[in-house]
């Protein structure tokens, strides 16, 4: 899931980059943006269809333990932690 869809914003970006960490770099984008020539972009794998097997565990996962409702509960107690030490620490 992306940001976008998370949030569920009726019109995503323009454009959506991602690299390694996806297993893969590249970008994704509206139609408008259609590059006019092939390998405008280079990336690690150029296509390798076997990352996407990878990929698709990768999500599994991401899915299977619930990461996304974990990483919004953490980076709300992160937040509000630092929100805290804002208050405390006014003079930095």
């Amino acid at each position: 899931m992306w940001a976008h869809e998370h949030w569920g914003m009726e019109d995503p970006a323009d454009i959506v980059s991602f690299s390694k960490k996806l297993l893969t770099g590249g970008y994704y984008h509206k139609d408008e943006f259609q590059a006019d020539e092939p390998y405008r972009i280079f990336n690690t794998w150029m296509g390798d269809p076997s990352k996407n097997l990878i990929l698709s565990e990768v999500l599994n996962v991401i899915r299977r333990e619930n990461l996304l409702e974990e990483v919004t509960r953490s980076g709300k107690a992160l937040m509000n932690g630092l929100f805290e030490l804002q208050v405390l620490h006014v003079c930095l």
